[in-house]
C-alpha cells in the first residue's frame, strides 16, 4: 500500500539551496512515499517584489509551474494574507488563517492530488503548521533546525505557534543537540535528536573541473553557503592574506557584501551555484571551510549542524571550521576546528596532510539522508502508529 508524505519547507524547492526539509523530500520518496513539498507561501507583497528579486521570481516560476523533480511533486501556495514580519506575521490570526485563504484552495489541491489524510506531514518551522494542520495528517513531525529565537524575521507571533507546533506534534525533531532545550521549552515531549545528513552520492559521483577553475590555482580552500552576518569576512580576509599561496573560492549569494573580500588577489568569489551542479566545484578543490563568526553569535552558532561539513567530506574535503559545541561532538574524520589565529594554523596543517579521501567519503556515506529518514519513521513506527493506517 503506498504511503504518502507532505513536506512543509520554508525555502523553495527551486532555488540555490537544497537543505533539510528539501532532502528529507526526496529521502522519503526514495523510501517508497508519494510525497508532496509545499514551499513557503507567497503573498500580496510578493507581486511587486518580483520585479526586483530574482529569488522571488524563481517562487513565482514555482507557482505558474508544474514542478516534479525525481517523483517529488512541488507546489507554491498564494494567500491573500501577507506574511512578512512586519504585516501578518505579527498576527497568530493571520498565521492560523493564511492557509484557508489561498488561491487556487490549498485543501482543493491537496485533495486533486491525493495527498488529502496523508501518512505524514513534516513542516520545518512554524509558518507552515496550519498548512499542515489543513490536510490533517495521520502523523504531525516538527523540525527544529535553528535558534528560531535568533531567526530575522521571527515574531512573537510565530514564537506563540511555535509553541502551539510543538505541544501537537507527534514528534519534535532536532537538528543540534544544544536544540534539545529549545525544544522542551517549546512545551515538545516526543523528541528525537536528528542530525542534519548529506546526498552523499551525488557529492562523490566523478565530474569534470569547472571552467572557473582553469585561472585559479591549486591548492583552492573553498567556502559554499549563505554570506550574512553568521559568515566572518574578518577571518577569511586575514586567513587569505596570510596564506598568499592558497586560493580561496568563495561560493553563495552576497556579491556586494563581499567587494572588499573580492579585492584580495587569491580570493575569488563566484556568485551562488544550484545545489545539483555543486559537486565538481567541491571535488576539485582541497579543503573546505567553515569561518563561522562564532566569538560574536554563540548561543546562535552552537544551534547549528551544517550540512556544508558532511557535503565537503561527501567531496572527500577535510574542513576546517570555527569552533563551537555541536562540532566538537562530531567525531569525523579530517575536521580541523579553531578560533580566531588558530583558524589560519588549522587551514595550512589541513592542506599540509594528506587527505583521508575515503575516510571521508566514509564518514559522509554514514550520515546520509536515506539513514536519517529510516531512523525517524523507526521512531514513529515505534510509537505504536502505523504510518499505513490511522
Amino acid at each position: 500500500m503506498t504511503r504518502n508524505a507532505i513536506v512543509f519547507g520554508l525555502h523553495p524547492w527551486s532555488g540555490p539551496f537544497r537543505l533539510g526539509a528539501h532532502q528529507l523530500a526526496s529521502a522519503l520518496q526514495r523510501a517508497d512515499f508519494r510525497v508532496l513539498f509545499v514551499a513557503p507561501p507567497l503573498s500580496p507583497p510578493h507581486i511587486a517584489a518580483a520585479a526586483i528579486s530574482a529569488s522571488v521570481r524563481v517562487r513565482w516560476r514555482e507557482y505558474f509551474t508544474r514542478i516534479e523533480d525525481q517523483g517529488v511533486r512541488v507546489i507554491a501556495p498564494f494567500t491573500w494574507v501577507p506574511l512578512s514580519a512586519h504585516c501578518g506575521a505579527n498576527s497568530r490570526r493571520n498565521l492560523s488563517a493564511w492557509p484557508a485563504l489561498t488561491m487556487p484552495s490549498l485543501k482543493q489541491a491537496f485533495e486533486h492530488l491525493g495527498f488529502d489524510r496523508p501518512d505524514l506531514a513534516i513542516i520545518d518551522g512554524p509558518l507552515q503548521v496550519a498548512a499542515a494542520q489543513l490536510a490533517d495528517p495521520k502523523r504531525l513531525v516538527f523540525r527544529i533546525f535553528d535558534r528560531f529565537s535568533h531567526m530575522p524575521g521571527v515574531t512573537p507571533a510565530l514564537m506563540d505557534l511555535a509553541h502551539h507546533s510543538a505541544e501537537s506534534a507527534d514528534l519534535v525533531i532536532y537538528s543540534a543537540r544544544t536544540l534539545e532545550r529549545d525544544a522542551k521549552s517549546l512545551g515538545a515531549k516526543r523528541l528525537l535528536y536528528l542530525p542534519n545528513g548529506v546526498d552523499a552520492d551525488h557529492f562523490a559521483r566523478p565530474a569534470p573541473e569547472p571552467q572557473e577553475y582553469a585561472t585559479i590555482p591549486r591548492p583552492r580552500a573553498v567556502y559554499v553557503g549563505q554570506t550574512g552576518a553568521l559568515f566572518d569576512i574578518t577571518l577569511l580576509a586575514r586567513t587569505a592574506q596570510n596564506l598568499a599561496h592558497v586560493s580561496f573560492v568563495v561560493i553563495g549569494p552576497g556579491r556586494p557584501a563581499l567587494a572588499p573580500l573580492a579585492r584580495l588577489p587569491n580570493v575569488h568569489v563566484l556568485g551562488p551555484r544550484k545545489w545539483t551542479d555543486l559537486s565538481p566545484y567541491l571535488q576539485h578543490c582541497d579543503v573546505g571551510l567553515v569561518p563561522f563568526a562564532v566569538h560574536a553569535q554563540r548561543d546562535y552558532a552552537d544551534a547549528i549542524n551544517p550540512l556544508k561539513i558532511y557535503e565537503y567530506m561527501a567531496a572527500g574535503l577535510p574542513v576546517v571550521a570555527t569552533r563551537w559545541a555541536e562540532l566538537e561532538q562530531l567525531e569525523a574524520p579530517g575536521l580541523y576546528l579553531g578560533d580566531g589565529p588558530t583558524f589560519i594554523d588549522e587551514v595550512s596543517a589541513a592542506l599540509g596532510a594528506a587527505a583521508p579521501r575515503e575516510a571521508l567519503r566514509a564518514y559522509a556515506r554514514s550520515q546520509s539522508w536515506d539513514q536519517r529518514t529510516q531512523t525517524l519513521l523507526r521512531i514513529l513506527s515505534e510509537q505504536q502508529r502505523t504510518l499505513g493506517g490511522d
